[in-house]
């Protein structure tokens, strides 16, 4: 609750309806990429030496502001 607002828009809810998709960051295709980096992951823990399980992948734009 925000003191400043007004009081009848105090007990409302605020964020995204329930179900609703949105927008989000959109990706860019590696054609439109300044660089393309593959990450590659040890098949171990490198502090407790178990092995890892491939639980999937998940590509990522990062964007670089210099």
């Amino acid at each position: 609750m925000k003191g400043n607002s007004l009081e009848e828009n105090q007990a409302k809810k605020g964020g995204a309806k329930p179900g609703h998709k949105g927008h989000g960051r959109k990706s860019l295709s590696a054609e439109d990429a300044g660089r393309v980096v593959r990450v590659e992951l040890p098949r171990t823990c490198p502090d407790r030496g178990t092995v890892l399980r491939h639980r999937g992948t998940a590509k990522r734009t990062v964007l670089d502001g210099e």
